[in-house]
C-alpha cells in the first residue's frame, strides 16, 4: 500500500487548497506548533503575578471603594490566572526543554536516515536509527546527571529502560535486516523520495508520541519510588514479551523456512510483539505519574488543573498512537504485511484457521 497517490490522480484536484494527504496535514500542524513558540513566549513573566494574599480585599476600605475599584480587583485576579496558563505553555514551548531538545535530537536522526535512503536506497539502515534514535535523549540525560547529580530516581530509571529496550530493538532489527537484504514491506514505499520522505516523517511522529510519557516526565522533579517499582514490574514484563516473541519467531524460521509462525507466543497472539511493546511502554507511564500529575506551588485554581493533569493527558496519546500504528500494520493499513503474509500462506488451511481463532495484538489467555 503506498502512501502517495499518483500524480496522475492528485492533479485533478490541483485547485484546492486543502492538503489531501493527512500526514502533510499533521505536518503542518507540528510546523505552527513550532512557530508558536515566539508568541507563547511574549507572556507575562508568571514571578510578577501577584499572589492571592495580595490581592485581597482591605475590608476597611471597602466601604468607602467606589464599584469600578471592585471591576477592577476582579479583573486583576482573572488575569493573574491568565498569566499562569501562559506559564503552563511556555513550560510546555520552552526550547531549552529535555521535551524539545529529544524532539530535535528525533528530527536530526530522522533527516540522516531520509537522506542516507534516498542516497543509496538501502534497508540496512531503518530500524537501526529509526529505533535506535530512542536512545539517544535517554543517554543523553544520563550522561547529562552523571555531572550534575539532579536526576530523580523515576527520571534514571525510565532513561535506563528506554535506553535498554531501544539498543535491544535496533540491534536486532539490525542483524535481521543484515540477513534478509531488504524489507519487502517497504519496497514499494522507499521506491519514490515522496515515499521515503513519508515513511521518515512516520518514524519521527513515532519516536516522538511514542516517548512521550518519558519526556514529559523529565519536566518535573516528582517521584514516587512505589510508582517506580510498580511500573519497573510492567515494563519488565512487555520487555520479556517483546524478547521472546522476537526470538521465537526468529529461530523459527531459521529451521522452518517458508512457514508462518505459530508456536510459543505466536500461538495465542498474531503479534505478541507488539503486545510487549505496548506494555513495556505503559510501564513508563506508570513510573512517570506523579511527575506527569505534578503541580507546582505556584499553580492553583485553573491552572493547577491544567499543569496537573494535561501532561498526563498528553501522555496518553502514546498508547493511542502506538495502538492505532500497531493495528494498522496488523490489518495491512499501514504496509502490505498483512496482504503479503495471505498470498504467501493463503492456501493454507492452517493459516486460515490460525487467522480466524487468534487474536491480532491482545493474546488469548483463556
Amino acid at each position: 500500500m503506498k502512501f502517495v497517490q499518483p500524480l496522475s490522480r492528485r492533479s485533478r484536484h490541483r485547485t484546492s487548497s486543502v492538503p489531501r494527504n493527512p500526514l502533510v496535514a499533521v505536518f503542518l500542524v507540528l510546523f505552527c506548533l513550532c512557530h508558536s513558540t515566539s508568541l507563547v513566549q511574549s507572556f507575562p513573566n508568571p514571578a510578577a503575578v501577584p499572589t492571592l494574599q495580595q490581592q485581597k480585599f482591605d475590608y476597611t476600605m471597602t466601604k468607602q471603594a467606589m464599584p469600578t475599584k471592585r471591576m477592577a480587583s476582579f479583573s486583576s485576579l482573572y488575569r493573574g490566572d491568565k498569566m499562569k496558563l501562559g506559564a503552563t505553555m511556555i513550560l510546555l514551548m520552552d526550547l531549552s526543554s529535555p521535551l524539545w531538545k529529544a524532539i530535535t535530537i528525533y528530527a536530526g536522526a530522522d533527516s540522516i536516515g531520509f537522506l542516507v535512503s534516498v542516497m543509496t536506497g538501502s534497508h540496512l539502515h531503518l530500524d537501526l536509527i529509526g529505533t535506535g534514535a530512542f536512545a539517544l535523549p535517554a543517554l543523553y540525560t544520563l550522561i547529562l546527571s552523571s555531572k550534575t547529580s539532579s536526576i530523580t530516581l523515576s527520571q534514571q530509571v525510565s532513561s535506563i529502560a528506554v535506553c535498554l529496550w531501544a539498543t535491544k530493538l535496533a540491534a536486532f532489527l539490525f542483524l535481521r535486516a543484515l540477513q534478509l537484504g531488504h524489507d519487502a514491506r517497504l519496497t514499494d514505499t522507499l521506491s519514490t523520495v515522496s515515499g521515503t520522505f513519508e515513511f521518515w516523517f512516520v518514524t519521527f511522529l513515532w519516536n516522538v508520541f511514542c516517548s512521550l510519557p518519558y519526556l514529559l516526565g523529565l519536566l518535573s522533579s516528582k517521584s514516587d519510588p512505589l510508582y517506580v517499582g510498580l511500573g519497573s514490574l510492567v515494563y519488565g514484563t512487555g520487555l520479556i514479551v517483546e524478547t521472546l516473541a522476537d526470538a521465537q519467531k526468529w529461530f523459527f524460521k531459521q529451521s522452518h523456512p517458508g512457514q508462518f509462525c505459530n508456536v510459543g507466543l505466536w500461538s495465542i497472539s498474531q503479534h505478541p510483539n507488539f503486545f510487549g511493546n505496548l506494555v513495556l511502554w505503559f510501564g513508563i507511564l506508570v513510573m512517570n505519574i506523579p511527575a506527569l500529575t505534578n503541580v507546582p506551588s505556584s499553580f492553583s485554581g485553573i491552572s493547577g488543573m491544567v499543569v496537573g493533569q494535561g501532561r498526563l493527558v498528553i501522555a496518553l496519546l502514546s498508547p493511542m498512537f502506538m495502538w492505532a500504528l500497531f493495528y494498522g500494520q496488523a490489518i495491512g493499513a499501514v504496509t502490505p504485511a498483512a496482504q503479503q503474509a495471505m498470498a504467501k500462506y493463503g492456501d493454507d488451511p492452517e493459516y486460515q484457521k490460525y487467522i480466524a481463532e487468534t487474536p491480532l495484538i491482545i493474546p488469548k489467555l483463556w
